[in-house]
């Protein structure tokens, strides 16, 4: 994540290419703000890392119709139950990954 008016919600990220790989993708598509899905994701590992001294100026250009809509979508219990279950999807990847890495090879 990087510096941004609305910091909180980890907009930018850059993610590895075995992160990519392990999560099938950068980001679940079946996510309306996905850059938050991968902070959540991320966070317990310790891989949600901040990087205050990058600071990115992006001129927002405010909602379309779409988003408007979108912002409504994300508050409906449906949308929190898909939500909870991506997060947890997401973690079990990456907890199996980390324990492969572990693992000794022969």
């Amino acid at each position: 994540g990087v510096e941004t008016a609305n910091a909180q919600n980890f907009v930018f990220p850059c993610v590895s290419r075995k992160l990519i790989d392990t999560l099938g993708g950068i980001f679940d598509e079946r996510m309306v703000y996905a850059d938050i899905w991968l902070r959540d994701v991320l966070y317990p590992f310790g891989r949600a890392i901040r990087l205050p001294e990058v600071l990115i100026a992006h001129h927002w250009q405010g909602q379309s119709r779409d988003q408007q809509q979108a912002v409504s979508d994300v508050l409906s219990p449906a949308y929190q139950a898909l939500y909870a279950r991506c997060v947890e999807e997401g973690r079990e990847k990456v907890q199996a990954a980390m324990e492969r890495a572990m693992v000794p090879s022969c």
